[in-house]
C-alpha cells in the first residue's frame, strides 16, 4: 500500500465519495446520500487519497456545540482491514477536539470498530436531535438495528 493521505474533501471529490457510501448503501449496511446532500454538507467530509484514487470517506457532522456525528464512513473493499476507518475517525476525532465540540457519537452495524477506538455504548434515545433531523426519515426507523456508540473529548 502506498502512502495515503487523508484531507478535507473537495467538489471534485463528490462523485468519488457518492459511490463508496451508496456501494455500502446498496448492501444495507449504511444510509444513501444524495449528490445534493453530499455538496451540501462537503464541510464535514474526509477523504483518504491513494495515488490520486478516494478510497475511503467518513463525515464529521455538527449537532450543537456539545454534540457531533461521525457518519458516512466508508472505506473501498480493497482496503479494508488496513486501519484505514481506524484513521478517517482520528481525523474525525480530531476536528472535534480542534473545534471545541467534547462529544462525538455514531449509529453505525459495525460496532466493534469503533468499541476498540475507545467509544463507550450508549443509547440512541439521548440523541433527540439526532432522531428527529435524520433518524425518522429512514424507512428502517421502527427496526433500527444500528447501534450508538459515545466517545467523549472531556
Amino acid at each position: 500500500m502506498s502512502k495515503i493521505m487523508i484531507r478535507k474533501a473537495t467538489i471534485k471529490d463528490v462523485p468519488a465519495v457518492l459511490e463508496l457510501i451508496n456501494n455500502y448503501a446498496a448492501q444495507g449496511a449504511m444510509l444513501p446520500r444524495t449528490e445534493d446532500t453530499v455538496i451540501q454538507n462537503l464541510r464535514d467530509f474526509f477523504v483518504a487519497v491513494d495515488a490520486k484514487k478516494i478510497i475511503g470517506c467518513a463525515a464529521l457532522h455538527l449537532y450543537t456545540d456539545r454534540l457531533s456525528e461521525i457518519k458516512s464512513l466508508a472505506v473501498a473493499k480493497k482496503y479494508t482491514g488496513q486501519g484505514l476507518a481506524t484513521k478517517l475517525i482520528n481525523r474525525c476525532i480530531a476536528e472535534a477536539k480542534d473545534l471545541g465540540v467534547p462529544k462525538v457519537f455514531t449509529l453505525t452495524h459495525v460496532p466493534e470498530l469503533f468499541l476498540k477506538n475507545k467509544f463507550q455504548p450508549s443509547v440512541k434515545e439521548l440523541l433527540s436531535q439526532k432522531i428527529l433531523e435524520e433518524c425518522r426519515q429512514c424507512k428502517k426507523y421502527a427496526n433500527c438495528t444500528e447501534k450508538c456508540l459515545v466517545y467523549s473529548l472531556v
